[in-house]
C-alpha cells in the first residue's frame, strides 16, 4: 500500500473495504452504523449531529468488521495523516475474507455492537424536548377544558340561584303615597276597602251555605235484626248486623249507599225528612242511594 494511497483513516478503511469487495451498504446492514456516518468516515468530513465519541466508536466498529485492528485505527484519528509504515501494520496479512466479502451467511461480525441514529444522544435529547413540549400542550388543553367545565357549572348554579331568589322575593311595595287622613281620597279608599271586605265575607258565606246545603244525611232505625252495608262518599263506614231498636245517622257530601238483606225492616230519614217504608214501593229492593237530590231505590 503506497504512501499516496494512504492519506487518512477514512482512506485506509475505504481502501481495505474495496480490496475485500465489500460494499458500503453491506457494512451498514451488518454493523447497523448509519450510512451517512460511514460515508463521512470514508470521505473525511464531520456530521453535525455526530459527536467525537460516536465517531470514534463507529470507526472501531467499521475497522473491526473489515478485519483491521480497531484500537490501532482509532489511535490514528487525531492525526488524520498516519505514516505509511504504521498504516501498513494495521492490515492483517493473509487474513481470510470475511463472510460479507464471500457473500455467504449474514453480514455481521462477532462482538460488534450495533448502533443506530436513535441511540444518538443529541437525537434522544431532541426527542425528550419534543415529548416534554407535547406533555405541556396536553396539560394546557386539559386545564382549559376543566376550567371551561367548572365555569359552565358555576354559571348554571348562579342562574338557578337568582331565579329562586326572584321567585321567593316579596313584591315591592307601591310607591304611591297614601292619602292624608280626613281627605276625600282617604274616605274613598276606606270605603273601597270596606266594600272589598264585605264582598269577600259574602262570598265566604255563600260558599259555606253552599257546602251546608250540599251535605246529605241518612238516619236508619231497625224494627228487627238485619244485615246492612253502608258506604259514605265511596268509603265503607258500617258493615254487619243492625240490631232491633238501634238507630244510627250518617252524613256525606256526594252519596250515601246502604244495602240490606231486608230493607222493609228499616225506617229511613233523609235530610231530616221521614221516608215511607220501601216495601210499599218495591218489596224486592236491596239497596238505597241518597244524594243531594234525594233518595233512590235499586
Amino acid at each position: 500500500m503506497s504512501e499516496e494511497q494512504v492519506k487518512d483513516v477514512g482512506v485506509l478503511l475505504k481502501q481495505e473495504r474495496e480490496r475485500k469487495g465489500i460494499s458500503l451498504d453491506v457494512v451498514h446492514e451488518a454493523t447497523k452504523v448509519p450510512l451517512d456516518a460511514l460515508k463521512a468516515i470514508e470521505e473525511g468530513y464531520k456530521v453535525r449531529t455526530l459527536t467525537a465519541f460516536y465517531y470514534k466508536s463507529f470507526v472501531k466498529i467499521y475497522a473491526n468488521y473489515i478485519g483491521l485492528d480497531a484500537n490501532a485505527i482509532a489511535a490514528l484519528i487525531p492525526t488524520h495523516h498516519p505514516k505509511p509504515e504504521a498504516v501498513a501494520a494495521f492490515i492483517r496479512p493473509g487474513a481470510a475474507r470475511s463472510p460479507a466479502a464471500s457473500g455467504a451467511g449474514p453480514h455481521r461480525v462477532e462482538g460488534v455492537r450495533s448502533f443506530s441514529l436513535l441511540s444518538n444522544p443529541i437525537i434522544l435529547k431532541k426527542k425528550k424536548k419534543v415529548f416534554k413540549l407535547a406533555m405541556v400542550i396536553a396539560c394546557a388543553v386539559a386545564g382549559i377544558f376543566v376550567i371551561g367545565f367548572v365555569a359552565r357549572k358555576i354559571a348554571v348554579a348562579v342562574s338557578v340561584h337568582r331565579a329562586m331568589d326572584a321567585a321567593t322575593k316579596p313584591a315591592p311595595r307601591s310607591a304611591v303615597k297614601k292619602p292624608k287622613p280626613g281627605t276625600a281620597a282617604a274616605r274613598a279608599e276606606a270605603s273601597a276597602r270596606t266594600e272589598e271586605t264585605r264582598t269577600a265575607n259574602d262570598k265566604q258565606g255563600d260558599a259555606r251555605e253552599e257546602r251546608v246545603s250540599r251535605r246529605i244525611s241518612l238516619t236508619v232505625r231497625a224494627q228487627v235484626n238485619t244485615w246492612i252495608d253502608v258506604h259514605v262518599d265511596g268509603q265503607s263506614v258500617f258493615r254487619g248486623t243492625f240490631k232491633k231498636g238501634l238507630s244510627s245517622a250518617w252524613h256525606g257530601t256526594k252519596k250515601i249507599e246502604l244495602s240490606a238483606k231486608d230493607l222493609g225492616a228499616l225506617e229511613f230519614e233523609v235530610n231530616g225528612r221521614n221516608v215511607a217504608k220501601l216495601t210499599r214501593r218495591d218489596p224486592k229492593a236491596r239497596k238505597v242511594i241518597v244524594t243531594p237530590e234525594g233518595l233512590n231505590v235499586e
